[in-house]
C-alpha cells in the first residue's frame, strides 16, 4: 500500500491480520522487509503494519530529515485510525518515541536505539561520514534496487553497509545517520528497550543512564542487527512485553 505523505513524497508500507494493531519501523539503510520473521508471526493474531522511511525500500524519495520520518509515520497511523504498539529498530526506536509524544499509542519497544547521546561518535561519524561511506558507494548501483533483507540473516555484519547501498543512495544513507546521531530525541517515555551486547554502534551504558523509565534487557551474545540474527530471542522478549 502507499500513501501521500505530508509533502508528497508516496510512502509505502504492508498491511496483513487481523486485531490489535503492531507497527514496526526499520533503522538506517534497510527497509520493512526486515521484519519479516516477526510479521510472519504476529498477523497469525494482530493486523501488522511495516513501513519502508522515505528514500528506502520501495518509497519514494524526499527530503532526509527525521521530522519528515516522523511525519510519514504519523501520515500511515492517522490513515489506518489505529493506536498501535510500535516497534522500532536502530534510527526506528527514536522515532518510535518522537510518534508517542504526538499520537495515542499502546506499547514502545525500542530495539539497538540509534539515538543522539548513546551513539559511539567516533566510530560511527568516521565510518559513515567520511572517505569509508563514499567508498562503499563507488560499488553501488546508480539506481537503487530493492532488497529483501530476510534472505541476508546469514550475512557478516560487516558486509550489511554494502548491502544497505544497493537499496538506498549514498547521501540519503549518511545524511540519515547524522540525523539520528544528532538530532536529540526524548526518549524518556515509558517503554520496553532491547540492546545487544556486541552492539559496536550504540553505548548501552549511556544509553541506560538516559532512559530512566525504561525497562532494558540485554541479549548478550547479539550485535545491532539483533532482530535479524537472532530473531527467535527477540520474539520472545517483544511478545511477553505487549501481550
Amino acid at each position: 500500500m502507499r500513501i501521500k505523505s505530508f509533502d508528497n513524497t508516496r510512502i509505502f508500507y504492508t498491511k496483513s491480520g487481523k486485531g490489535k494493531a503492531i507497527l514496526f519501523i526499520h533503522g538506517i539503510g534497510c527497509n520493512s522487509t526486515i521484519w519479516k520473521p516477526f510479521l510472519d508471526y504476529f498477523r497469525k493474531s494482530n493486523k501488522v503494519i511495516a513501513v519502508d522511511l522515505r528514500n528506502f525500500g520501495k518509497s519514494s524519495n524526499g527530503s532526509v530529515s527525521y521530522d519528515a520520518f516522523v511525519d510519514d509515520i504519523i501520515a500511515v497511523i492517522d490513515k489506518e485510525k489505529i493506536r498501535p504498539a510500535i516497534i522500532g529498530h536502530c534510527v526506528g526506536a527514536g522515532i518510535a518515541a518522537e510518534i508517542s509524544r504526538k499520537r495515542k499509542v499502546d506499547k514502545i519497544v525500542m530495539i539497538n536505539p540509534f539515538v543522539a547521546g548513546a551513539v559511539r561518535y567516533k566510530l560511527v561519524l568516521s565510518f559513515f561520514s567520511g572517505f569509508l561511506l563514499n567508498l562503499i558507494g563507488l560499488f553501488a548501483p546508480r539506481k537503487k534496487r530493492f532488497q529483501d533483507y530476510s534472505r541476508h540473516r546469514n550475512r557478516h555484519s560487516g558486509l550489511w553497509p554494502f548491502i544497505d547501498l544497493r537499496g538506498c543512495r549514498v547521501k540519503d544513507y549518511a545524511k540519515a545517520v547524522k540525523e539520528a546521531a544528532f538530532r536529540k530525541v526524548d526518549i524518556n517515555v515509558p517503554a520496553l528497550t532491547i540492546v545487544s551486547g556486541k552492539d559496536l554502534l550504540v553505548d548501552n551504558s549511556a544509553f541506560r543512564r538516559m532512559a530512566r523509565k525504561h525497562r532494558i534487557i540485554e541479549i548478550k551474545d547479539a550485535d545491532h542487527l539483533a532482530i535479524i540474527k537472532n530473531p527467535g530471542k527477540v520474539l520472545k522478549i517483544v511478545e511477553d512485553y505487549i501481550g
